[in-house]
């Protein structure tokens, strides 16, 4: 069952995001995505941990609460940031991506890990961490579309060429 939660984390990470910071465009888009990438790295090892043969819910929700706590750093991080030369969607895109992860986080995880780490694990708790992981991609998916497309757009704007962020490798190489 750990390998369902692992699945949930992995599919929660954006496909295919950059680079950024402030005065210049790249500039702009590499600090958003290292807020991206903080969580994402959260999620890897928190994910790491949970698939390991000694893992323990306490252990577990110890390091949700370290991912929550990033995924609340980099909200805040993110709002901070002005808009770029009064362009705000790639900025607003994240912000709603983050936010996305924090209720996610908040939430589903923490059910996810006690159902993970019951006495006994069911056919209906199977079932139901299925449903939430399959909930959690669909909607996952619409967040990272809508982050992507403006990440997209704020590339073409300033004639910037998008790279694969190699956090993207680390997932794709699991």
């Amino acid at each position: 069952m750990k390998t369902i939660l692992k699945l949930a984390l992995l599919l929660l990470l954006p496909l295919g995001s950059l680079a950024q910071k402030i005065t210049e465009p790249v500039e702009y888009n590499d600090k958003i995505v290292g807020y991206q990438n903080n969580i994402g790295y959260k999620m890897l090892a928190m994910n790491e941990y949970i698939g390991g043969e000694d893992s323990n819910k306490e252990r577990a929700h110890s390091l949700r609460l370290e991912l929550l706590q990033t995924t609340k750093e980099s909200i805040s991080g993110v709002q901070k940031m002005p808009s770029f030369q009064g362009n705000d969607e790639l900025r607003q895109s994240a912000i709603e991506l983050f936010k996305f992860y924090q209720r996610v986080v908040e939430n589903e995880y923490k059910q996810m890990i006690d159902i993970l780490y019951s006495e006994e694990l069911s056919e209906d708790d199977i079932a139901t961490l299925e449903e939430m992981v399959n909930k959690i991609t669909i909607e996952e998916g619409t967040y990272d579309e809508n982050f992507q497309a403006a990440q997209e757009a704020f590339a073409k704007k300033h004639n910037l060429e998008l790279e694969e962020n190699e956090l993207q490798e680390e997932i794709d190489a699991e």
